[in-house]
């Protein structure tokens, strides 16, 4: 019994051993067939732009106007906003007299019938310093038609014109973001599909990954004084190359590098780009429309591959 026992245990060893040798063999055989037939992709052509959100806010000199009667106040051309030139008339006061007085504008500018409460706490020297975010800002509460009003109450603000825009912004320190700051210029857009215009770069201040800035805008409608904030888009340009998956890129020594397969051969080739959204990758140099490389470049390697 005991001669039996072990040679059904040597008996099943070797089936083990069998079974075990044929499939290290086996995977070993499908890891070099993986390897001879990688997934390869081909580089398609793409444009990519730049356009980072941003909230600025806004800086201009104005004047609360009061009235100088009580009384219930009425606005002819309603609560605006809308230009006022030099003594027109922005309110009417109906006093307890029964006389109606017109209250006019001493220079021109924008008038509305509204205050926001940030009125003569608002400004450059207030929100330059510091690294602190901006303070909030209440909406623009108007002042109803017909309300009763004592005197020396205000009626609205004007806001002088004509005079710059003035902006401060927090952004990110994005790439190229530097160059815009060298050039003292900034591109400002509204919304994806308008066109972007051009800012004055004042005064830039950095403060790690993001950059205080002080900026002249080249319009002032009348409708931005209705709020103190305003949101844009940082528009930094087109780039152009070729997009392919994040995957396809390694890094090595400090570069981004693909294996790029031509005929059936794979090299490393070193490649700048960035990355995109959705696992994507732009490379902006070392690749060209319609090129194939490797799908997977950390599990690549050079060397002949089998693409059939």
């Amino acid at each position: 019994m005991t001669r039996k026992r072990i040679l059904r245990f040597v008996y099943f060893v070797c089936v083990f051993c069998i079974a075990g040798a044929s499939l290290f063999v086996y995977g070993a055989w499908w890891k070099r067939y993986l390897d001879q037939r990688p997934d390869l992709v081909v580089a398609k052509p793409y444009v990519h732009s730049d356009q980072v959100p941003v909230e600025v806010v806004l800086l201009w000199r104005e004047q609360v106007v009061h009235s100088p009667f009580g009384g219930r106040v009425r606005y002819p051309e309603g609560p605006g906003p809308f230009y006022a030139a030099v003594k027109d008339t922005v309110a009417m006061i109906d006093a307890a007299n029964g006389k109606t007085y017109a209250l006019t504008v001493e220079s021109p500018g924008y008038f509305v019938a509204g205050l926001d409460g940030r009125e003569g706490r608002w400004g450059y020297n207030m929100l330059w310093q510091g690294m602190s975010r901006f303070p909030k800002v209440s909406s623009l509460k108007l002042i109803s038609e017909g309300a009763m009003l004592e005197k020396g109450d205000p009626v609205g603000k004007i806001v002088s014109q004509p005079q710059p825009l003035r902006a401060l912004a927090y952004l990110e320190a994005v790439a190229g973001l530097e160059e815009e700051i060298a050039s003292h210029k900034l591109y400002l857009k509204k919304s994806e599909t308008a066109l972007p215009f051009e800012a004055e770069i004042r005064a830039a201040k950095s403060m790690g990954k993001v950059v205080k800035m002080y900026l002249t805008l080249p319009f002032f409608p009348e409708s931005l004084i209705l709020s103190r904030k305003e949101n844009y888009l940082l528009y930094l340009g087109e780039r152009k190359g070729v997009v392919i998956p994040e995957s396809a890129v390694f890094t090595r020594s400090g570069k981004l590098w693909v294996y790029h397969v031509e005929g059936d051969t794979s090299r490393s080739r070193e490649i700048r780009g960035m990355p995109l959204q959705k696992g994507r990758f732009l490379v902006t140099s070392g690749l060209s429309p319609g090129e194939t490389v490797l799908a997977d470049g950390e599990k690549g390697k050079e060397g002949v591959i089998r693409i059939w």
